[in-house]
C-alpha cells in the first residue's frame, strides 16, 4: 500500500449537538492515478450527511480544501470520485471542478454522469492535458 502525506483533514460538526456532518481531505499525492500531476494535490473523502446536503456545504468544503492546498503551494489541484456519487460531484462541479478527460473512455463515463445529474456537459471545455504538461512529464499507465 502506497502512502500518501497528509495536508489537512477538514471536519464540520452541527453547532447544537456537536454531531458529525461533513468531512473532506486534503493529501499531497501527485501519483494518485493514471496520470502524474506535478505538485499535485488531491481531494479526498468528500462527505455530507444525507439530511444536511444541498445547503452548500459540500461546496464550502471544497473550497476550504483548495485554499489550504493553494497556501502550501499546490499547482494542480485534483480529485477522483466514483461516477455513482452524485451529491458529491454535483459539489465539485458547483465549485468549479471539471472532467480531466486523460485517458480512453472517460468522456462517455463523464456523458453518462452528467446525464444522471439531468445536465447538459460542456464537453468543449473539458480538459484534456494540464496546461503546463508540453515538457512530457506526464505519464500514462
Amino acid at each position: 500500500m502506497r502512502q500518501v502525506r497528509a495536508v489537512s483533514l477538514f471536519v464540520v460538526l452541527e453547532r447544537a449537538s456537536s454531531a458529525w456532518v461533513g468531512s473532506i481531505s486534503a493529501v499531497h499525492n501527485p501519483a494518485a492515478t493514471r496520470f502524474y500531476f506535478p505538485g499535485g494535490g488531491e481531494l479526498g473523502c468528500l462527505v455530507v450527511a444525507p439530511d444536511h446536503r444541498r445547503r452548500g456545504l459540500g461546496t464550502a468544503l471544497i473550497v476550504t480544501a483548495v485554499r489550504r492546498l493553494r497556501q502550501g503551494g499546490y499547482r494542480h489541484i485534483f480529485l477522483g470520485v466514483q461516477g455513482w456519487r452524485l451529491p458529491a460531484i454535483r459539489s465539485c462541479l458547483r465549485a468549479g471542478f471539471q472532467p480531466f478527460i486523460h485517458a480512453p473512455g472517460l468522456a462517455e463515463r463523464w456523458r453518462s454522469v452528467f446525464a444522471a445529474l439531468g445536465r447538459e456537459p460542456c464537453e468543449p471545455e473539458w480538459p484534456t492535458s494540464l496546461p503546463d504538461s508540453q515538457d512530457g512529464s506526464n505519464r500514462s499507465g
